[in-house]
């Protein structure tokens, strides 16, 4: 969906089409973004909070706007690598947590 999506409509809001298609099954909305700052993750998660859904954002340490986050889990430094190591670990624990 997502390059059909985006080719026939806009890159900005593939994640927005997937959240409208779900909506009914989803309580919560995450994302993430290595600067905080991408415009298909920010505008999923700014649609997220138009309709309800609590969101979350897993970000490096960079200023955001977070008016429509509830949650910001920033990893504590700026370096891509480090930042995008550190969320694969924290995103991977979440999932077995709720695994189990």
């Amino acid at each position: 969906i997502i390059t059909a999506y985006a080719n026939d409509f806009n890159y900005d809001l593939i994640f927005c089409r997937q959240i409208e298609a779900l909506a009914n099954l989803l309580g919560m909305s995450i994302g993430f973004s290595t600067s905080g700052k991408s415009k298909n993750v920010i505008s999923a998660l700014n649609y997220s909070k138009q309709i309800g859904l609590k969101t979350i954002l897993f970000c490096g340490d960079h200023d955001i706007d977070d008016t429509n986050i509830d949650l910001i889990i920033k990893v504590p430094s700026k370096n891509t690598a480090i930042i995008q190591t550190i969320t694969q670990m924290l995103y991977h624990s979440i999932c077995q947590n709720l695994e189990e």
